[in-house]
């Protein structure tokens, strides 16, 4: 990636011993500290998201909505940006906000499982896409999804954060297939996505790692 900045990181504010201590307006902050740092490196201002855990995601109605930080009031007679009845938040800073039980929780992984590139992979920076790393004790290739997710509190991101190449065009074809003495219909295509800018990425933590 010469010439691209790399990823983002926003410490919450506060002294946090995990999720359970911060609040919708910590939460909120966070979101705007991601969002300078985006400007900062000219990521684009529309299509940005953010994907929090369930619990997170519930304080922005709970707390922040309660201090009156994400509760707009549309006049016109539009669609809310937040509704405690609807138990949905819709937006923060530009930032489309979403819910999800598939954020990564086990701290640092390591796909050769031999207990030994923990320390490596977190001297080496957590995470990489793109290439394999090499465990220095074993030399045995780490997975390209290893991530340091130690302290994590969700992701955020634009759309051109990642770029997706079509190799074959999708393709139809009929097949008989003596199984089912029957003729069906079989389709397929190939495709591959990879980071194609690192600076339209980012992750929330709740204390450094």
């Amino acid at each position: 990636y010469t010439g691209e900045p790399g990823g983002n990181e926003v410490i919450v504010t506060g002294t946090h011993s995990g999720l359970s201590t911060i609040t919708g307006a910590q939460l909120v902050e966070a979101v705007f500290d991601m969002g300078d740092a985006f400007f900062g490196k000219d990521v684009p201002d529309e299509m940005k998201h953010i994907a929090l855990p369930v619990t997170e995601y519930s304080k922005f109605l709970k707390e922040a909505a309660a201090a009156g930080l994400v509760v707009d009031v549309d006049l016109q007679g539009g669609e809310a940006n937040a509704s405690v009845a609807r138990g949905y938040i819709k937006m923060v800073n530009g930032f489309m906000i979403h819910k999800t039980n598939h954020l990564p929780t086990a701290g640092l992984n390591d796909s050769d499982s031999d207990g030994l590139a923990q320390d490596n992979l977190a001297a080496a920076g957590g995470v990489t896409l793109g290439s394999h790393k090499l465990d220095g004790a074993s030399g045995a290739k780490i997975n390209v999804y290893d991530i340091d997710s130690r302290n994590l509190v969700g992701v955020a991101w634009q759309q051109q954060a990642l770029g997706t190449a079509m190799f074959q065009e999708p393709k139809f074809e009929a097949k008989y297939f003596m199984e089912y003495q029957a003729e069906l219909g079989v389709s397929s295509m190939v495709t591959g996505s990879q980071v194609l800018r690192p600076s339209c990425a980012g992750i929330f933590r709740w204390a450094a790692v």
